[in-house]
Parts: C-alpha cells; structure tokens; sequence
C-alpha cells in the first residue's frame, strides 16, 4: 500500500516540481540545511493531508537512512534521471540552492516545450482521424448505397475513378488502423533508440523524428550549461551527459568524445559536428565559439535554443492542420462532384 501511495505522490510531484525545486532553493538559499527543510515540508504536508506527503515522507527517511545525508541520493527514483545527475553533481559541488534553482527554471521551460510538441500532435491527429474516416466512409457506406441504384459499370467516368481511389485508400488505412498499436509502439521505441544512418535519413524528412531531435538537443544543451556552470571540464561533462543519456543520444554524445580527441581546441565545432544542431543552431554556437570565453554563456544559448524550438513547434502544427482542411475540403469537393454526377446519370437513365 505504501509502495502505490509513493508511485502516486510522485507522479504529482512530477507535475508540480519546478516549484518545489524553487522552494527548496528558496530554503537553502537563506542558511537551511536539506534535512531540515525535507521535515519540514513533510510536517506541512502530513497537517495539510497533502497529496505530496509520501514523496516527502520517502525523501527524508531515505536522507537520514541509506542516502547518509545526500539529498540527490534520497531523491533519486523520484526525479527524471537528468536531474538527479544534476542536483548530485551540484551537491558535490556545494550548490545545492544553485542546482535547484537551475532545475527549477529549465523544467518550466522544458515543460513549455513539452505542451507544444503535445498541442501540435493534437492540433494534427483529430484532422487525420477526420481524413480517414471520411475515405473509409465513403469506401464502405456512400458508394455501396449508389451501387445499389446504378451498376458500377454505368457510372459516369469520375464516379469510378473516386470509387478506385478511395477503395485504394480505405484498404491501405483500414490496414494502417488495425497496425496502428504495433506501429505506435515502434515509433515510441525508435525515438530513444534508433541510431545509425537509417536515423539520420528520418531526420532529413519534416517528421516527429526531427522534432524529437530538436528537444534532445535542446536538453542537452540545458544539462552541459549546468555542467559548465559548475566548473566540470568540456570532457567530463560530456562523460557525464552520456552516463545519463538514452542510447540515442549516447550516440551523438559519444561522436562528439571521438571528435574532441581531434579537436579539443575547438569545443563549438566539436559539438555541432554530429548532426544534433539544426543549422540555425549550429550556426548560432559556431559564432559564440569564436570567443574563448563563449562557454559562459550555455545557458543563454540553451534558453535561445528553447525559444527557437518551441517557437518552430508551435508553427507547425497549425501549419499541417490548415494542409489537412484543405486536403479534407479538396476531397469533399470531389466526392460531391462524383455524387452529382451519378445522381445526373441515375435521373437520365430513368427518363
């Protein structure tokens, strides 16, 4: 029971955390120790009956327990991978209130990113579904229902030629609809795990591929601006990025450790070289390197980058949505002219 009543207040506290992480720097900011601060919030919650209280509950008995007095330790398991990495390396550095801080500003960001990205697959999806159930529709229902009155082979030249196609096309997503779960979940899979030049060919194509990249490299970005900011060298932050990284991006992470055994002059170039930088990215970071101070200023370029990202999500999928309605107008049109025209046959076959 207490291991679902953990699994729960997680999740809540998953959806609440950029401010909770602002609370705890708030706390340590002004001379709070983590255990002090994690009784606290416990103690409130319990009195407030929060929805919270086994999260907190967990993270100060794991502190006084296995964790010895590592806050990231007593944490981890209930924060995303990335930032307990994060808040560890803060707190070996004694910047806990920084690392929170830090989190607390990327994952609202971040967060903002993620609502895009879900805003434009909605905004794309319920005209799809629109689509074809309209093909399929008219596959099943219209043209059937007009065979009955006329023989198909009497059927004006355009009325069979829509029938076709859409008989064409209804087969092909009727199979698409009955694979739709297989093909989902291979999607899913593939987006953390596919590497290789069958991966970089998908990223050439306007597909959720290449917005997937876009977010990973925008992640990245935020955690080798933290990693920086904390005094960790270019190599051994990368180590650490890929240490925590999904196969997908250990990959370019591990491309870019290669390239920096040949170019450990030039980190800019080191790290756009393996295709995670879009060109206005790769650009932008190519002529920050020109200063030998130009690491100072990661974060500012991760918080551009976010900008430009979300910026280019949110264009796109009102963009494919305007494509979608005038490709389902398109569609209705033809449909209504191949209807009159039988309707026309029909009348003048039984006059």
């Amino acid at each position: 029971m207490k291991s679902i009543s953990l699994l729960l207040a997680t999740r809540t506290f998953r959806a609440r955390r950029a401010a909770i992480y602002q609370k705890m720097a708030f706390g340590l900011r002004r001379g709070g120790t983590p255990s002090g601060e994690l009784k606290a919030m416990y103690a409130n919650s319990v009195r407030r009956k929060s929805s919270l209280a086994p999260v907190y509950g967990h993270w100060y008995e794991s502190l006084r327990g296995h964790a010895a007095g590592r806050l990231a330790r007593a944490m981890q398991g209930t924060i995303p991978d990335t930032e307990y990495g994060l808040l560890r390396i803060a707190e070996d550095n004694q910047a806990l209130a920084h690392g929170f801080e830090f989190l607390a500003v990327s994952v609202m960001r971040v967060n903002e990113m993620r609502r895009s990205f879900i805003d434009a697959i909605r905004s794309v999806a319920i005209p799809v579904t629109i689509l074809a159930g309209l093909i399929i529709g008219i596959d099943m229902y219209f043209f059937p229902l007009v065979e009955d009155t006329l023989p198909r082979r009497e059927w004006p030249v355009i009325t069979r030629l829509v029938a076709v196609v859409a008989e064409q096309m209804g087969n092909i997503l009727t199979g698409l609809v009955l694979a739709m779960p297989v093909l989902i979940a291979a999607w899913t899979w593939s987006l953390s795990r596919l590497t290789g030049p069958a991966r970089k060919a998908l990223e050439r194509l306007p597909l959720l591929y290449t917005k997937y990249r876009d977010f990973q490299c925008v992640i990245f970005q935020v955690n080798l601006a933290f990693l920086r900011e904390a005094n960790v060298s270019p190599r051994a932050a990368l180590e650490k990025i890929e240490s925590i990284s999904t196969p997908y991006m250990r990959s370019h992470v591990r491309a870019m450790l290669g390239m920096l055994n040949k170019e450990a002059s030039n980190f800019g170039d080191v790290l756009v070289s393996t295709g995670l930088f879009k060109p206005d990215l790769a650009d932008l970071i190519s002529d920050y390197a020109r200063w030998s101070d130009w690491q100072t200023q990661m974060r500012s370029i991760a918080e551009t980058s976010m900008d430009i990202v979300t910026g280019e999500v949110k264009r796109f999928g009102p963009l494919v949505q305007q494509v979608l309605q005038v490709v389902i107008g398109l569609i209705i049109f033809i449909i209504m002219a191949a209807s009159a025209a039988a309707m026309i046959k029909t009348m003048g076959k039984g006059i």
